[in-house]
């Protein structure tokens, strides 16, 4: 979802693992190319808690390869 920050725009991305959920931030972006939904990534960065949420701003990201059946 876009969601502003500080009147900035702002891409959210939950990424859960199945044991818990960080939401991935992405300040001055809409959109990050090849970021779709079910598809497996590798975040890198520090997360912190922001209301209530474990939140990482401008992580650094691999998209792994996608599998088809």
């Amino acid at each position: 979802r876009i969601r502003p920050r500080s009147g900035i725009p702002a891409y959210e991305v939950v990424v859960s693992d199945g044991t818990g959920e960080v939401v991935a931030v992405f300040t001055g972006r809409h959109s990050v190319t090849g970021m779709t939904a079910g598809r497996a990534i590798v975040l890198e960065g520090v997360a912190h808690q922001e209301h209530g949420r474990r939140v990482m701003l401008n992580p650094g990201y691999t998209l792994l390869p996608t599998v088809h059946a």
